[in-house]
């Protein structure tokens, strides 16, 4: 049986950030603010809670939806 070759292709939408900039995204709660910027690698990461265990939330999310 042949191996079918599939394409790549990227999971999420390639999101044009600058790496200078700097996101400031409420809390689920609104009582705090986090900050969301794009590491040396070129990645969003957050300074909240949730992106410290699961490197992934959804301030993160919010910002790249928002652009």
């Amino acid at each position: 049986e042949d191996i079918k070759h599939i394409p790549w292709e990227p999971k999420e939408k390639e999101v044009k950030v600058s790496s200078d900039k700097e996101y400031k995204v409420l809390s689920s709660k609104g009582d705090k603010e986090y900050q969301v910027q794009m590491n040396a690698s070129g990645s969003l990461e957050c300074e909240c809670p949730g992106y410290g265990f699961r490197r992934r939330c959804r301030h993160i999310d919010q910002v790249t939806s928002s652009l």
